[in-house]
């Protein structure tokens, strides 16, 4: 999972760059995102790591957004769970995992595992550029909401 912080909670680093290095340029220009999984955490201790950080959207990027053992994190009840503590959540299925191989041969032949290669070869795929161009347009306009 991503997670977008929500600059107007924190207020942030303000326009210009990085105060404390004095520099403008691309830092100026660049956009915080986070990334956290979900591990064995009850729904309250993740949500508590999320406000800790000031986020304000997580991004889910699992492909398939459940879990059998850790109901809480299946993406309606997370969804909930996230708006009641007023954080955003938004499903990028196309970024997510667990990618059969595609037919014909891989520009990805040196990863040997077959699942690491198919993910591999998705990410190469224009349906994962729109979604992580998607992701990206999503985090700079929350970004700029400071």
């Amino acid at each position: 999972m991503i997670a977008a912080p929500d600059s107007s909670q924190t207020g942030a680093r303000p326009a210009g760059g990085d105060p404390a290095a004095g520099r403008q340029g691309w830092r100026a220009r660049m956009t915080d995102v986070f990334t956290i999984g979900h591990s064995r955490h009850d729904i309250a201790a993740f949500v508590a790591l999320l406000q800790r950080h000031s986020i304000g959207l997580l991004a889910d990027v699992r492909r398939k957004p459940w879990s059998g053992r850790h109901p809480q994190f299946n993406r309606d009840r997370l969804a909930e769970s996230l708006r009641a503590e007023g954080i955003d959540y938004r499903h990028f299925e196309a970024l997510g995992g667990y990618r059969e191989s595609a037919p014909g041969p891989s520009r990805n032949a040196g990863w040997r595992d077959g699942f690491l290669r198919a993910y591999a070869d998705h990410a190469l795929t224009g349906a994962f550029a729109a979604s992580f161009a998607d992701l990206a347009a999503t985090a700079k306009r929350r970004d700029r909401k400071s």
